[in-house]
């Protein structure tokens, strides 16, 4: 991949290996406390994605250089370029 590797691809892939790691051991883990304590570490974290959903929905997603931004390799050959111009 080299210098042209999507970041995107990237960090999904680090996540999704960290998270599959640690998804398996977060059921015996939460069941450590008692019933008040899950259910009161739910709605802070339904609290929490809440505001973040609401943080990232005012940002303007676009700015100036937007158009400019596009991860698309583009290669013109130029010099291949042939007018003619014949009179019949």
């Amino acid at each position: 991949m080299g210098s042209e590797a999507p970041a995107d691809n990237m960090i999904a892939t680090i996540v999704t290996s960290i998270v599959a790691l640690a998804f398996p051991l977060a059921l015996p883990f939460s069941h450590r406390f008692g019933r008040k304590a899950l259910l009161r570490g739910v709605f802070n974290v339904f609290i929490l994605v809440g505001v973040l959903m609401a943080l990232f929905a005012l940002r303007v997603p676009f700015d100036k250089m937007h158009q400019k931004r596009l991860f698309v390799i583009y290669q013109e050959n130029v010099e291949c370029i042939i007018i003619s111009s014949y009179t019949y």
